[in-house]
């Protein structure tokens, strides 16, 4: 049956309004400085899902971030978290709040539990739901309740369809607008229940501006282990003066980033190694530093940096001996150069100039089964690079 008039389904919007709301005194009488939102839990471990939860927490944590209180950055929790061996909400369970509290230095953490994540989305129309509760505990031994809300929020929606349009073409919109519907549902959902979580009564407003301070870099200094361009084996030092208790971090651009180390209260260096292999120009060194409450600040370094690649070292312990299909030569690559080729050459010992290429490769060895039989030969191995060749080995002498 050809569908001829147009079918109109309004957008219709249902708030979820089952909400259990917990809210402690001690919040409002003695309310926490510095607060974590750990990784929320899901329903379900596959990708999609596990995708949305990531991205509920974001939001979570955007709003949540305006009340009167320290919130330490999702990716700066993520990192400490996985220096515990903690990399997804399942692990969480193994520690407690005391000790995750010690790693994060925060005085409570948030715990937030998607109970279900619902999408609906048939030819005409899509439904969303999400349902989850959050959970404030202080972080230590006794892990106090601050709070606990549990809230579900819900949305359906439809398409004017024209008659001219296909099902692909309607799925497809269909399809768009649930994936709208799930930012929405993410911020109607986060509203309702900070709604029912009122700013702490008496915060106290001359540590929190205290800890919102942005950290300074006093000195900044680089160091390089030779003037002009790097090649490998060298390396790049950086020098930072700071506060204490700050993670900082060098960046070089297309280089590479590295840590820097606080080797005395407020003193931190890093070092850079330059590998085989590695080229390129960085113009202006960064440095950034954040402390434990995720207040950051930067600083740029004039000292542009130049790495050239270099031509590997020669290879070494070239032997020959001989095989049923010729004679086979062995060998030892250069330290310290990664992504080698080799180019082997031969040539008669009665003629020790006349070097012939014989065969490339990346092995260690080689076959050279097209060897002139009872002849006396002389080979020699090349270690090749994006940057050139080594220099020849000391020849190996064949006697048949």
């Amino acid at each position: 049956m050809i569908l001829r008039a147009l079918l109109l389904l309004s957008c219709l919007l249902s708030v979820g309004c089952s909400a259990t709301v917990l809210v402690e005194e001690r919040y409002h009488q003695r309310p926490p400085l510095r607060v974590a939102i750990l990784p929320f839990t899901a329903p379900d471990t596959d990708q999609d899902t596990l995708d949305e939860v990531i991205f509920l927490r974001n939001k979570f944590h955007n709003h949540f971030a305006r009340l009167p209180m320290v919130h330490l950055s999702p990716d700066r929790i993520d990192r400490k978290l996985a220096s515990l061996g903690i990399h997804s909400a399942a692990d969480l369970s193994r520690h407690t709040p005391a000790e995750l509290g010690l790693l994060l230095q925060v005085d409570a953490l948030v715990y937030g539990a998607i109970e279900s994540i619902r999408n609906v989305a048939p030819v005409l129309g899509y439904y969303r739901g999400l349902g989850g509760s959050i959970r404030m505990v202080g972080a230590t031994e006794e892990s106090p309740l601050y709070f606990e809300v549990s809230h579900t929020e819900r949305m359906t929606g439809g398409v004017l369809l024209a008659s001219t349009q296909v099902v692909t073409g309607i799925r497809e919109q269909i399809a768009n607008s649930s994936n709208l519907a799930l930012v929405e549902l993410a911020d109607r959902w986060t509203e309702s229940i900070l709604d029912h979580i009122p700013p702490p009564e008496n915060p106290d407003h001359q540590a929190l501006q205290e800890a919102l301070r942005t950290p300074e870099i006093a000195t900044a200094k680089i160091q390089t282990s030779r003037k002009g361009p790097l090649v490998a084996g060298d390396s790049i030092e950086i020098i930072v003066t700071s506060d204490h208790d700050l993670d900082v971090e060098g960046n070089l651009g297309s280089l590479g980033r590295f840590t820097l180390h606080e080797i005395e209260p407020g003193r931190y260096r890093g070092r850079f190694p330059i590998i085989p292999g590695m080229a390129g120009t960085c113009p202006k060194p960064t440095i950034s530093v954040t402390n434990r409450h995720g207040q950051n600040a930067r600083h740029t370094l004039s000292s542009a940096i130049e790495v050239v690649a270099r031509p590997p070292d020669a290879v070494s312990k070239l032997t020959v001996e001989s095989g049923p299909a010729g004679p086979i030569l062995h060998w030892s690559p250069p330290a310290g150069f990664s992504s080698l080729r080799y180019a082997i050459y031969r040539t008669p010992t009665a003629r020790p100039g006349a070097w012939v290429r014989i065969g490339t490769g990346q092995e260690t060895t080689f076959t050279d089964s097209k060897a002139p039989a009872s002849e006396e030969l002389l080979y020699q191995v090349l270690a090749l690079n994006d940057a050139g060749c080594s220099h020849p080995t000391t020849p190996a002498k064949y006697r048949p």
